[in-house]
């Protein structure tokens, strides 16, 4: 932009240009409306009070005042506004509420904005947790004709999360031909 900031838009986003202004005075006017998906914006510092620039999602404003912020907006409209560095702010229904540098928070539609919460740390998400069944079966290795075959079977958890009452069944059972 003309003042200096910078907004980085990922595949698939969704942005509008609402104003971008200079007045007589001196002061900036940048207002974003982005609908969908995920923006960096890196603002210079505002000096002159008057200046604005601002990203109005369909849950909410964050307004910057000289910060890197993250916005990224689900199709369903909710909103998860970062603060990596900076003043940053959501606006919900008047309201403001301040994010700490190195937090963010999850705005949906209607809503007034979640606690703060640390930023996911820098090479991902964390893992997400499954449950997972490992089942293995045991045979003799040989059989000879007409003798009757035992075969073990073993679950194993070797997933995240655990498992309760768990049922297992044969449903082949009887004579080859």
């Amino acid at each position: 932009f003309f003042e200096g900031s910078t907004v980085e838009l990922e595949a698939s986003t969704e942005i509008l240009v609402a104003a971008l202004a200079i007045n007589e005075t001196g002061s900036t006017n940048i207002e974003l409306t982005q609908l969908l998906g995920r923006t960096i914006s890196r603002v210079n510092k505002l000096t002159d009070s008057a200046s604005t620039f601002n990203i109005e999602t369909p849950s909410a404003i964050a307004a910057v005042r000289g910060s890197v912020m993250t916005v990224t907006v689900a199709t369903n409209g909710n909103t998860v506004v970062t603060n990596e560095e900076g003043d940053i702010r959501v606006i919900v229904e008047g309201t403001e509420y301040p994010i700490s540098e190195g937090m963010q928070r999850t705005i949906a539609p209607g809503e007034v904005p979640s606690a703060e919460v640390p930023i996911v740390p820098p090479g991902g998400y964390p893992p997400i947790l499954q449950a997972r069944l490992e089942v293995t079966m045991q045979a003799p290795a040989e059989a000879h004709a007409g003798e009757v075959i035992t075969y073990t079977y073993s679950l194993s958890n070797i997933g995240d999360l655990s498992f309760n009452s768990i049922l297992a069944s044969d449903n082949v059972s009887g004579s080859a031909p």
